[in-house]
């Protein structure tokens, strides 16, 4: 099994496409262990998780879904 991760490095059209995307994914909310809300999403094969506080989004992170099984 071959485990190497492509590497894609994507143009500002791209960025902008996914960030289109992300913008109108449903998001599920819920209370932050600190101050604001943690929002939880997916977008085509990505699942992404960010923190919004007062109305802004102060972190944001996508980790691509893989249907491999670990075992």
């Amino acid at each position: 099994m071959d485990d190497r991760i492509a590497t894609v490095v994507p143009d500002k059209e791209g960025v902008h496409h996914l960030l289109h995307k992300i913008a109108h994914a449903q998001c599920d909310e819920y209370e932050a262990v600190g101050s604001g809300k943690e929002l939880r999403f997916k977008v085509g094969q990505l699942n992404g998780s960010a923190l919004e506080v007062d109305g802004r989004l102060l972190h944001m992170v996508l980790l691509r879904n893989s249907s491999r099984s670990m075992h």
